[in-house]
């Protein structure tokens, strides 16, 4: 976790690069982001009422607000990416009231897409510093600079080799990729139709903010300052298609079984359901198991005749099922 929080540190960097400021100033940033990841720190493990979760949770500094950052910072300076920084903090908090509420609406497999986009994002920011026209962080006037492109390669050649040749805290360094994490994400759950078009969709648009610039650049000013960014254009979209989609997606189903029912009935039933609710598959396994067995065993359960009736129900937190029918108890 330590080399994490360490690895963190560069992005309070990279915005104090991009508005230029002196190099006092850099270093108070760096002294205060590093006394607020430990004040934030102390918050999560201690429960003061409705601050803190009693878990060791340690604070880094986040890539969700990189892209937003240094725009702002390139347009005005550390005090306007301070102010943008206090007011989402202030909507974190606000939201952490409701967010139960909000979870059928920013299901898990959108958050899988943010955590993608950043990771694309901070992919593309990397490779500019590497070999693009990005500003230089400054250094000694007496220490050599070799070429950037030099310096990048050979972190990218050692962070290869660690994750082929090493274990333990470098292999874990190395490995965590925010962009596989992301796709990690979002292909935990079942996904259907309508989530691959949600994901895929709102993809394609996040990444045109990159690659077609000159296409924002034409909104309106008001627009203009909304889609201010890649994350910020998926995340809009996937939210928008993901309410669109969600007409007239039932979160609960029924069907009957029994013996003569087809031996594929519950699997084809929990996979159309469990897609179109964006189950987990490990989660519907279980269900269709259940399901298998007690079909397996209908002849001595059910009474002559006689079918199951057989109700299912997802509430973005569990699958419940129902069996009601007319003989023994299991």
């Amino acid at each position: 976790m330590a080399v994490i929080t360490v690895i963190g540190m560069v992005f309070p960097l990279l915005v104090a690069d991009r508005a230029g400021v002196d190099q006092a100033a850099r270093e108070t940033i760096m002294s205060l982001s590093m006394m607020a990841m430990a004040v934030g720190t102390l918050l999560q493990c201690f429960r003061w009422g409705p601050v803190g979760s009693g878990f060791l949770l340690p604070a880094t500094m986040t890539a969700a607000y990189m892209a937003a950052s240094l725009k702002a910072a390139e347009q005005g300076g550390l005090p306007l990416v301070f102010g943008m920084t206090i007011f989402a903090g202030l909507c974190v908090v606000a939201l952490s009231r409701v967010v139960q509420h909000l979870r059928p609406y920013l299901p898990i497999e959108i958050s899988g897409l943010a955590v993608t986009v950043i990771g694309i994002t901070l992919g593309t920011l990397g490779f500019r510093l590497v070999f693009g026209h990005e500003t230089d962080i400054p250094v000694d006037a007496g220490m050599p600079t070799p070429p950037r492109a030099t310096v990048g390669l050979l972190v990218l050649a050692t962070t290869v080799g660690l994750t082929l040749w090493c274990t333990g805290a470098p292999r874990l360094f190395s490995s965590c990729f925010i962009i596989v994490n992301g796709i990690k994400i979002i292909v935990g759950r079942m996904l259907d139709i309508r989530m691959t078009l949600v994901i895929g969709l709102s993809l394609v648009l996040g990444l045109s903010h990159a690659m077609f610039p000159q296409i924002y650049a034409e909104l309106p000013s008001a627009l203009r300052s909304m889609l201010g960014s890649d994350l910020v254009v998926a995340m809009l979209t996937a939210i928008l298609l993901n309410l669109l989609f969600r007409i007239g997606v039932a979160r609960r189903a029924s069907f009957r079984l029994s013996a003569n029912s087809p031996p594929d009935l519950p699997y084809s039933a929990m996979q159309t359901h469990g897609g179109s609710w964006g189950a987990r598959p490990e989660v519907v396994a279980k269900v269709v198991g259940a399901l298998v067995a007690f079909r397996e065993h209908a002849d001595e359960l059910l009474e002559k005749g006689s079918e199951a009736e057989v109700e299912v129900a997802f509430d973005e937190y569990a699958v419940r099922l129902k069996l009601r029918y007319r003989g023994k108890a299991p």
